[in-house]
């Protein structure tokens, strides 16, 4: 079962990247972006999250979650630095 701390720390990095899609503009919200993000890593690694309060969701494909959540915000962060020293 996913740990209270795993679903906070994939919370940070959604609203760190929901931070930057505000920055250019998309509107959207935490939710929306969650949602689409569990629905992208299914698409990529065929594991489904239906939900991260649930019993289905283990320790595990909750790391490997929030591993690929972090290599996009470090790509998200890459492209503001970009931007910053242009």
């Amino acid at each position: 079962m996913i740990k209270h701390s795993q679903r906070r720390r994939i919370f940070a990095v959604i609203k760190a990247i929901v931070t930057w899609m505000k920055e250019k503009g998309v509107v959207t919200t935490v939710n929306q972006v969650r949602k689409q993000m569990m629905a992208d890593f299914f698409e990529l690694y065929e594991i489904e999250l239906s939900s991260l309060s649930s019993d289905e969701c283990s320790y595990e494909q909750a790391e490997q979650f929030i591993g690929w959540l972090q290599s996009n915000l470090e790509s998200v962060n890459g492209d503001r630095e970009q931007r910053q020293s242009a």
